[in-house]
This record gives structure tokens, C-alpha cells and sequence, in this order.
């Protein structure tokens, strides 16, 4: 066994053939391996450095990558799979010494991208959070093209079963309350900057309830109050912190406030008692539950004061019995833009490997440091942040 380790770090460490070049590395074996990080870089092809922070958010979630892989056979030689192949081959030659390699890569990529959303055309700077929400939806796109043209239904969509979750949004009339509530899939939460506070305040802050002003299809009231619950939970919690607002001539400035990044946050508070956990089978329905409401597909739902108090009395008794743990997410990547603004800055991550040990990418720039200094040095530049549960 030593020599086998002996030797996988000979060939991995000291020698970048062609053939090595190609192989696949998994995250686990680069670690075991104990490659310099320093090769773990990406060159910077002409202002894409939020390209390449995102890449490495993304490679830091082995849970993700592992599904990629998981499903490659199916994929591999399907045509309308290629933001999938690029991804995956970027991964292989992620520990790769050649650095011509990853710039070819990291164009196919920045080609299969632009081919559907021309925004991203040219050398100009673009918005980390702008081009992971497309690099997700192309995804998607790419697996129900699987299932649907191709006919693979075994195949398991990857951006939903890691990145989305669903939220119940209430409305409740403050003149009769009347109750009217509707289901939506994200996957991601835009949150607002509590300065001084911390990403769980700015969490706290999002799911507060609010005053809107909405007419009441009942009794013609013109207030309500709005209150937004977890419905199901994601592998993987992506938070946009609103760094960016309109100011009072339209421009946008960049916000810097300080926020303490939080290594945990606990969303019990803002999920349903029964919420669905990552693994948990979507709940059966039938039109006689009073859950039913909650999911329903037809928009705005109204719900009955003898419904509500059927949900709270079964829901009661289980709040209690549910732990904050049962609902935790530890951080493991964070994606932050350095600069004044939008148009002049500069995108970085830091992402953990799976111990203490965390590695700050700055393109081909990549430096072993710890989580806690990561976490400190980023309070008033980091943009997004990525949660796996627990």
C-alpha cells in the first residue's frame, strides 16, 4: 500500500505527461495524493475571473461533482450534453501542470455558454452571480433534454437535487384574514446586507414578515401581511449577499459593508415543521390534505381558518422536537469581488478541502489558508456564499 502511495504521488507530483494530463482526479484523490494546489489554478482568458471563481466554488462541492459523475455514462455520448462535458473535463484537468490545456477547456466553456446567451460574448467583466444563475439553468436545460429527446429516465437532474428548494409564500388579509399562499422553486437566496450583523441576520431579515400592499379578493382590504417558509431544503444553499444597489441617479455602487460570515447557519426557524430535508421523498398529496394547498401547481391558493388551524395543531408538536442541527449548513465556499464597483473589480474564492485547510484561488494564484482567516478577510467584499447541509 505505501508503495502504491508512493507512487501515485510520484506520477501525480512530479510528472504532467499527456496521459496524466487527462486523467481524472477527483477531489478525494487530490487530497490523498497531496498534489502541490498551487496547479489547481485557472488562467484568466481575458477578464474571466468570474468564470473561474464560480468554477472553483462549484469544484469545492464534491457532492455535485460526484452526480456529475455519477451519471457520466449517461450523458458522455449524447449531443445535448455539452455544457456538461465541459464541465467534467475541466474538473480532469483540474490538478493538470498544463496550462495550455485548461485555457482550451476554459474556452469550450466560455463557448458552449455564449452560444445561448450572447450577454457573455467578448472580453468584457461580468457579474459571478449573472453567470452561475445561466451556467445552472443551461445545466438543467441539458438534463431535461436527456430525459425528454434522448429518453434516459433514469437519469437524476442534477441542478435540482443539489441546488433547489422550495419556498411557501402566504399572504394574509389584515382586514378579514383571508389566507392566499403559492409554492416557487429557487435556487439561490438574495439576501440584504445587515451591517454589523451576520449572514444568519441577513437570513433572519429575508424571512421576516412585512406589510404589502395587495387587494383582498374577499373583502377588497388593501393591506396584507407576507410571510415566505422553507418547504423543502437544498443539498447545497447558495446566498447572494446584495452587495450591488441602484443609487439615486441609477448607477450601481457597491455596498461595503461589513458582515460576519457565518461558518454555520440554522434555517429551523424559517422552515415548515414538516419541511422536506436532502433525501427526503416529495410528500404525497391528495386533495383532501390541508397540505395540499401549500404545493399547489395552480398559483394562488386561497386557505380556510379551518385548514390553518388543522396545520398549526398537527405542526405544534413537532417544532419542539426539532433540533437546530436537523437543519444546518457548514460554508464551504466563498466567492468574493474585490473593487469600487462593478465595472472596475476583481473576483476570488476561498473553498474549503474538507478539513480545516482552505485554498484561496485568485485565477492561477492559489494559496493554503485557513477558514477562519478566510472567513475574516472577506467580510466586506464577499458576494456569494455556498452552504452544504450539515
Amino acid at each position: 500500500m505505501f508503495m502504491l502511495y508512493s507512487l501515485l504521488f510520484y506520477r501525480l507530483g512530479f510528472h504532467c505527461s499527456r496521459k496524466i494530463q487527462e486523467e481524472r482526479i477527483s477531489q478525494d484523490e487530490i487530497r490523498r495524493s497531496r498534489i502541490d494546489h498551487t496547479v489547481l489554478g485557472f488562467p484568466n482568458i481575458g477578464n474571466t475571473c468570474y468564470m473561474n471563481a464560480t468554477l472553483q466554488s462549484l469544484f469545492s462541492l464534491q457532492i455535485f461533482i460526484e452526480d456529475i459523475r455519477r451519471e457520466e455514462s449517461c450523458w458522455r455520448a449524447n449531443l445535448p450534453t455539452h455544457l456538461l462535458k465541459c464541465l467534467a473535463d475541466l474538473h480532469s484537468a483540474w490538478a493538470s501542470c498544463s496550462r495550455e490545456r485548461k485555457i482550451s477547456l476554459l474556452k469550450n466553456l466560455k463557448r458552449t455558454i455564449t452560444a445561448n446567451y450572447s450577454d457573455f460574448c467578448g472580453d468584457q467583466q461580468q457579474d459571478a452571480h449573472e453567470f452561475l444563475s445561466v451556467l445552472l439553468s443551461q445545466i438543467k436545460e441539458e438534463g431535461v433534454s436527456l430525459r425528454t429527446r434522448v429518453g434516459l429516465h433514469p437519469y437524476t437532474y442534477t441542478i435540482e437535487s443539489n441546488f433547489e428548494f422550495e419556498l411557501l409564500s402566504t399572504r394574509t388579509c389584515l382586514s378579514c384574514g383571508d389566507k392566499v399562499s403559492k409554492t416557487e422553486s429557487y435556487n439561490c437566496l438574495s439576501v440584504d446586507l445587515v451591517p454589523g450583523g451576520s449572514v444568519q441576520d441577513s437570513l433572519a431579515l429575508y424571512f421576516k414578515a412585512c406589510e404589502v400592499e395587495c387587494q383582498c379578493h374577499w373583502c377588497y382590504g388593501q393591506l396584507s401581511s407576507a410571510e415566505q417558509k422553507l418547504l423543502s431544503l437544498p443539498r447545497v444553499l447558495v446566498v447572494q449577499l446584495k452587495r450591488f444597489s441602484l443609487n439615486s441617479r441609477g448607477n450601481l455602487v457597491k455596498l461595503h459593508d461589513r458582515l460576519h460570515v457565518s461558518p454555520h447557519l440554522c434555517l429551523q426557524a424559517h422552515s415548515r415543521a414538516n419541511v422536506r430535508r436532502p433525501g427526503m421523498p416529495k410528500p404525497h398529496l391528495t386533495q383532501g390534505d390541508c397540505y395540499d394547498t401549500s404545493f399547489s401547481p395552480e398559483g394562488d391558493v386561497p386557505l380556510t381558518a379551518e385548514k390553518k388551524s388543522s396545520v398549526e395543531g398537527r405542526s405544534a408538536g413537532r417544532i419542539g422536537q426539532d433540533s437546530c442541527a436537523m437543519n444546518d449548513y457548514r460554508i464551504t465556499s466563498v466567492l468574493s469581488h474585490i473593487g469600487s464597483n462593478m465595472q472596475h473589480g476583481h473576483y476570488i474564492c476561498e473553498s474549503s478541502q474538507g478539513n480545516t485547510t482552505w485554498l484561496s484561488f485568485d485565477d492561477e494564484r492559489v494559496q493554503q489558508m485557513d477558514q477562519q482567516s478566510a472567513l475574516r478577510q472577506r467580510s466586506n467584499s464577499a458576494y456569494i456564499l455556498f452552504y452544504e447541509y450539515r
